[in-house]
């Protein structure tokens, strides 16, 4: 059996090769044979690798934040062809070869959709972007924009009538203001919604959220998460407002970690790697993201 592990988020290594007899730990340091220090979330030794003739399995070392198998957070799991396996902020895609004995599934086409088991696919209609984004009544809609991905997002800000601040705070506010995360309230038919969406979506500007708190508790909240503490006690930046991010992020959080990270907040909506698909994270709903089928979407420019 040759087994290829496949690291699709460029957190940690980039793809080994696994054959018959072999164990391989994965993890943010030694011992672990695949390392790399990037990944915050990832312990120590996260996970192991275990193949044979007849079949390889997964299983957690005991890990800080779970290792998880299409969406499932597991203990110990044979491996399929296709499947990815979710450790910290990191994602790993199997590809099985040369064993017809162990069944083959076609691969999941996209890290959100391998929660298929868990996730609620809307899709019987597709649904207008604008119309999906619109907060129910009494709600607010924010985005959290990171002026890092573009020189576009805080000229975007500026020229708009909406109101908005850093999350970013004194002179530490001052110093990154060019790379800060931005708050923005977006009254409903906003023009600065056209224009996030036309030039903002597809490229990571972003994440959007409903509540009813008014703009100085969603500011509030959210500062509570703009750094977090590894292991070894070292004070990381959380770019959790990457879309990127959040999409491996959320589904490794449990019931309590997740209702503390949406605190007032109802939905968080954010894009698919397929920017045709919008997730939708509700409180309440822990690991179970709605996937909802846009029915049409700028074309993204880069």
């Amino acid at each position: 059996m040759k087994v290829t592990l496949e690291n699709e988020t460029g957190k940690i290594g980039a793809k080994v090769v696994i054959s018959s007899g072999e164990l391989l730990r994965i993890g943010r340091n030694a011992p672990a044979e695949l390392t790399g220090g990037e990944d915050r979330f990832m312990s120590g030794s996260h996970f192991l690798i275990e193949c044979n003739q007849n079949r390889c399995r997964v299983a957690d070392m005991g890990s800080r934040n779970g290792t998880l198998v299409n969406g499932n957070q597991i203990k110990e799991a044979v491996l399929r062809h296709g499947d990815l396996i979710f450790a910290g902020q990191s994602r790993f895609r199997v590809c099985i070869e040369d064993n017809p004995s162990v069944p083959q599934p076609e691969p999941v086409p996209d890290a959100t959709a391998a929660l298929a088991n868990e996730t609620l696919v809307l899709n019987d209609k597709p649904k207008d972007l604008r119309e999906v984004l619109s907060p129910p009544p009494g709600e607010h809609l924010y985005a959290i924009l990171d002026a890092a991905r573009d020189d576009r997002v805080l000229e975007v800000l500026h020229n708009s009538q909406e109101r908005y601040q850093s999350l970013y705070e004194g002179q530490q506010g001052e110093d990154l203001a060019n790379f800060a995360p931005y708050l923005v309230e977006i009254p409903k038919d906003s023009p600065l919604l056209d224009t996030l969406l036309k030039e903002g979506w597809g490229n990571s500007w972003g994440i959007y959220l409903t509540s009813v708190k008014p703009f100085e508790g969603v500011r509030k909240h959210f500062r509570h998460f703009l750094l977090v503490e590894t292991e070894d006690g070292k004070l990381l930046y959380f770019r959790f407002y990457d879309p990127r991010v959040l999409r491996a992020f959320l589904p490794t959080c449990n019931s309590d970690e997740s209702s503390e990270f949406f605190g007032p907040i109802h939905d968080i909506l954010t894009e698919e790697s397929n920017v045709t698909n919008l997730l939708s994270f509700s409180t309440g709903e822990h690991l179970v993201p709605r996937q909802i089928t846009l029915s049409a979407v700028q074309n993204p420019e880069g």
